[in-house]
């Protein structure tokens, strides 16, 4: 939906993503970094800045994942390209 302009939509889909992936889990991440990147598109400041830093305290504790090119494993490194992405940085 991000990529086709549908940005509410996308914001409404990540909602619902988080309000069903399991706490702490690479969905939730994932589901909160698009989160981020909707409520940017969206030019909502405040809303983005949360969901950036609710990534980044959701990766602090993960360690480098083994095989960091499994897309079901969230790599914690993934998070910086999350601020280039939404226009933070």
């Amino acid at each position: 939906m991000l990529t086709q302009g549908a940005y509410q939509r996308a914001l409404d889909l990540s909602e619902r993503a988080k309000a069903l992936a399991p706490t702490g889990s690479s969905i939730a991440i994932q589901a909160t970094a698009q989160e981020g990147r909707a409520h940017a598109r969206l030019a909502h400041t405040r809303e983005t800045y949360a969901a950036v830093e609710q990534v980044h305290q959701l990766v602090a504790p993960l360690k480098m994942p083994d095989r960091p090119e499994h897309h079901y494993r969230y790599d914690p490194t993934k998070s910086v390209v999350l601020v280039a992405r939404v226009g933070l940085s």
